[in-house]
């Protein structure tokens, strides 16, 4: 239904690889398009269509979404500035002040240049900022460096546990490097 519509939302041929190649192709398997926009909708999933990446669900409403993220894992939002029942950035703001949601990549994907609401943005905690419209390569890169980023929290992660087992082998000075 998201993408009944032929929405032009096109790959130029330079930008065209084989999905395997991308960073992002078995990465974000549950994507999540919140917009008070239907035509915003169709423009994102029409390039996700075009990448191999699936749309969980699209959602207008940002507390419907928040209910939905909390009751359903997803590996990415796709998060516009307005939508039907608030500001983009609250519902950001809500996401990273929720334990279960704080790593949760989101990128901002909307028409908002202003300054002061990139860096409102980006202090909340976005994952990345696109600007529309938007071509397919910026959106690819905002894709990779997402991917980048939540890649590096589950290392993060690892190191940590690697450091937790050698503490409690008695490696102490191995667990501090």
């Amino acid at each position: 239904e998201i993408c009944k519509k032929n929405t032009e939302v096109l790959l130029s041929n330079e930008d065209r690889q084989p999905m395997e190649s991308l960073p992002f192709a078995n990465f974000f398997q549950r994507i999540v398009l919140v917009s008070g926009s239907s035509e915003h909708v169709r423009q994102d999933a029409k390039m996700l269509e075009h990448l191999g990446l699936p749309v969980e669900r699209a959602i207008a409403s940002g507390k419907e979404a928040l209910s939905f993220l909390l009751e359903q894992p997803c590996d990415l939002v796709l998060l516009d500035s307005a939508l039907d029942d608030m500001e983009g950035l609250a519902l950001l703001k809500a996401i990273r002040r929720d334990k279960r949601l704080k790593k949760l990549p989101v990128l901002m994907v909307t028409p908002d240049n202003d300054r002061e609401t990139v860096l409102a943005a980006i202090a909340a905690g976005c994952t990345g900022y696109v600007l529309r419209p938007y071509s397919s390569k910026i959106f690819i890169r905002h894709l990779s460096t997402a991917t980048q980023l939540a890649r590096y929290k589950e290392i993060e992660l690892h190191q940590l546990e690697y450091s937790k087992e050698l503490t409690e082998s008695g490696f102490h000075e191995d667990a501090i490097e």
